[in-house]
C-alpha cells in the first residue's frame, strides 16, 4: 500500500488517527504518533495504507485540532 509521511519540525506535535463522527478524538484501532518535537532535521512518522477506506488524523497536542490541524486522505 501506500506510505503517509507525517514530517515534524518545531514546536511539539502529533499524528493521531480520528474518526468521521468525532475528528479531534483519537480512534480505538488507529494510530497514534505520540508528541513530536523536531529542532534543525525534521522528524518523520509513516503509516502505511492498508484499503480505500477515509483516514482521519489530527494533531493531539491541546488546542492543535480544534484550530485545524486535522484532515483527511482517501
Amino acid at each position: 500500500g501506500d506510505v503517509l509521511e507525517y514530517h515534524f519540525v518545531g514546536d511539539i506535535h502529533s499524528a493521531v488517527q480520528g474518526d468521521f463522527s468525532s475528528p479531534c478524538a483519537q480512534s480505538s484501532t488507529g494510530f497514534d504518533s505520540g508528541p513530536v518535537t523536531s529542532v534543525g532535521t525534521p522528524n518523520v512518522f509513516q503509516v502505511t495504507v492498508k484499503d480505500t477506506n477515509p483516514i482521519w488524523f489530527f494533531c493531539a497536542t491541546p488546542t492543535h485540532c480544534q484550530g485545524g490541524m486535522a484532515g483527511v486522505v482517501n
